[in-house]
């Protein structure tokens, strides 16, 4: 009885061998050196290779930037310290000390532009001496500096100082003609003392000043 139970036992391991052996043989899987996977991989994200990998530059997981990788804005200047610059989207400068507007800025620049022309013209006023002339050059110069520093003080004065340059080089253009009218002399004369006055609040010494120069060009104007 016991023979015939490890008989039966034998048997039954043999069976199951030859079973697992021909289990391997359906299940070789030729991969020729690379791999075999059988069930999900997960790289993370990452790169699953099989076998050789040949690579001939960068391999990038995510952006490859060449050079900045801005987020937002990217403003590029030059060298701006010390001065009051705001840059970028809704920036602002709060600026404590002068008080700079475009308006305050663009009057000076007209000021400036005005009376060096004024300036340039008067060595051709046919009528003037050579004494008038030079008395006038400094006068206008004088007249510069006083605008320049009001609009800088007041600049709320900024288009009464355009005015007073306007006016005074409509004067000295009404002088440099051959006969000048003198009736235009006398207008453009009263102008520009009636535009000093606007101002002399701020800067009482423009008025003098285009008050002297009125007496000089009718002076060799008459």
């Amino acid at each position: 009885m016991a023979e015939k139970k490890k008989n039966e036992e034998h048997a039954k391991e043999t069976e199951e061998q030859e079973k697992r052996k021909a289990d391997r043989r359906q299940r070789v899987v030729e991969t020729s050196g690379g791999a075999y996977i059988e069930g999900d991989v997960s790289t993370g994200g990452g790169t699953f290779i099989g076998r050789d990998q040949t690579v001939r530059g960068d391999v990038v997981h995510g952006d490859k930037v060449g050079g900045d990788m801005v987020g937002g804005d990217k403003i590029t200047i030059g060298d701006i310290s010390g001065s009051n610059v705001a840059l970028g989207r809704e920036a602002q400068v709060d600026i404590q000390g002068d008080r700079l507007s475009g308006d305050f800025r663009g009057a000076m620049l007209n000021v400036r532009s005005t009376l060096k022309n004024v300036r340039q013209g008067i060595g051709s006023l046919p009528k003037a001496s050579d004494e008038e002339k030079g008395e006038l050059e400094q006068l206008v110069a004088d007249l510069e500096k006083a605008l320049v520093q009001a609009t800088e003080d007041a600049p709320e004065k900024a288009e009464d100082a355009e005015a007073v340059a306007e006016m005074t080089e409509q004067l000295l253009h009404t002088a440099a003609a051959e006969k000048p009218n003198q009736t235009m002399l006398k207008i453009t004369g009263e102008g520009l003392k009636q535009a000093a006055e606007n101002i002399a609040a701020v800067m009482p010494v423009v008025l003098q000043i285009a008050s002297q120069i009125v007496a000089v060009v009718v002076a060799f104007a008459n």
